[in-house]
């Protein structure tokens, strides 16, 4: 009985891993699709940069509601709900031939990814012992990161041999039926939220406002905002452009260079997060460090050194998915700063900082790009310069704000008990 019982748990599980890696392959399939996707819409790099952010968006708002959604009526049915909405927005964007068919598909698509790796959390601390809810948060982002992967090579090869329409409505049927498996399999672990805790020591208009005043909030969603946001414009849409526009590489090329940003990625998550547990000391400079190099990484994009090799491109993609892993360290610092009845709060705050940095990001350099003249669909090798530049620019910025000295102390709060009395 109680190996059967872990069987249902290993499947359940597996099902959620496997909906975050489609709600990451969802985010980054147009970088491949780009050059198809100006030439069929006969559309500019502005609405572009609209219709790749526009899953950002969306996402970013519902991540607002999700929280007290997931709270009150639970994450099966708004998991199941939210992904049969994801499945529809495919389809949509699958068959639209206008921009505004595409740019609907992708808001929808935006909305229903929006509870899933913040819902399978909520299902982890219902289902999971409290010593195994950190092992796998860490295994499902590093799970979420294969969706990155079959959004590169993987999906360019699916692409030249089914087109890309095709293999979408098919992802938009594999959708659908782990929605259908997660409602099913939610059904008993449903029953286990009503032994939750249900304590709240402060309301969230007073968390909201302890939150917002800490500087240091405010540095972590600078780094966190610029670090996804520019890594997200690069492996979701720019880079792929860059590379077959001015670089003359094939579609399946230039997926099979953005692989190794995924592959980057996937191996330094796991291992980023590994380092950091094991720092007892300086772990704010472990993050400077890391997110340094990253930053540093966008400077062979800036300068031209008239390097066509797909292996100088590969080092670079895969330097920058490895350091990116650096930018999900905030996270556990903003854990360890607030108190446990607020990191909650401030995490899904964190979290709605990443998001919107990958809207904010993919739509900035489209509307970057589209200050250059373009000669028939493509614009010139220094209007991606420029795009890459404001992005190391900006990284920049955001590690010499979060250098800044802030208040000293573990937390923002002595303890649970003063917090509750503020």
């Amino acid at each position: 009985m109680y190996q059967g019982v872990r069987k249902q748990l290993g499947f359940l599980l597996f099902c959620l891993g496997t909906l975050f890696a489609l709600s990451t392959f969802y985010r980054f399939i147009t970088a491949v699709i780009a050059d198809e996707l100006v030439r069929e819409l006969s559309i500019d790099a502005k609405s572009l940069g609209i219709m790749g952010a526009g899953f950002f968006y969306a996402m970013a708002f519902f991540q607002i509601l999700i929280g007290p959604m997931l709270d009150r009526i639970g994450p099966r049915k708004i998991i199941t709900l939210f992904a049969l909405i994801g499945s529809a927005g495919t389809i949509l964007f699958s068959l639209a031939t206008t921009f505004t068919g595409t740019f609907s598909g992708r808001i929808l698509m935006g909305i229903g990814m929006a509870p899933v790796f913040i819902g399978s959390l909520k299902v982890f601390s219902m289902v999971l012992p409290k010593d195994k809810f950190s092992r796998f948060t860490g295994l499902m982002v590093s799970v979420g990161a294969i969706g990155s992967i079959l959004a590169t090579s993987p999906f360019a090869y699916l692409n030249s041999i089914l087109g890309w329409r095709n293999v979408l409505l098919l992802v938009a049927g594999i959708t659908l039926m782990f929605a259908l498996l997660i409602f099913h399999l939610l059904k008993k672990t449903e029953i286990q939220k009503t032994n939750a805790p249900a304590v709240q020591s402060i309301n969230v208009l007073q968390s909201l406002k302890i939150i917002f005043g800490s500087l240091l909030f405010w540095k972590i969603a600078g780094i966190v905002f610029c670090r996804y946001g520019t890594q997200v414009a690069l492996q979701g849409l720019w880079l792929g452009l860059y590379l077959i526009e001015v670089e003359g590489y094939s579609t399946i090329q230039a997926g099979n260079i953005l692989f190794f940003l995924a592959i980057g990625a996937s191996i330094g998550s796991p291992l980023v997060g590994w380092f950091y547990d094991k720092t007892q000391y300086y772990k704010k400079n472990v993050i400077m460090a890391g997110l340094s190099i990253y930053c540093a990484c966008f400077i062979p994009l800036v300068i031209s050194f008239n390097n066509n090799s797909a292996l100088f491109y590969g080092i670079i993609v895969f330097f920058i998915g490895f350091f990116g892993g650096f930018g999900m360290l905030p996270y556990s610092e903003a854990k360890d700063f607030f108190p446990s009845s607020l990191s909650g709060t401030a995490i899904a705050w964190v979290n709605i900082s990443l998001v919107t940095g990958g809207a904010v990001f993919t739509h900035l350099l489209g509307k970057i790009i589209e200050c250059f003249p373009r000669v028939g669909y493509s614009y010139p090798p220094i209007a991606y310069r420029v795009a890459f530049g404001v992005c190391f620019l900006s990284i920049l910025a955001a590690l010499m704000f979060y250098a800044f000295p802030h208040k000293t102390g573990n937390k923002i709060l002595p303890n649970e008990d003063s917090t509750a009395g503020k």
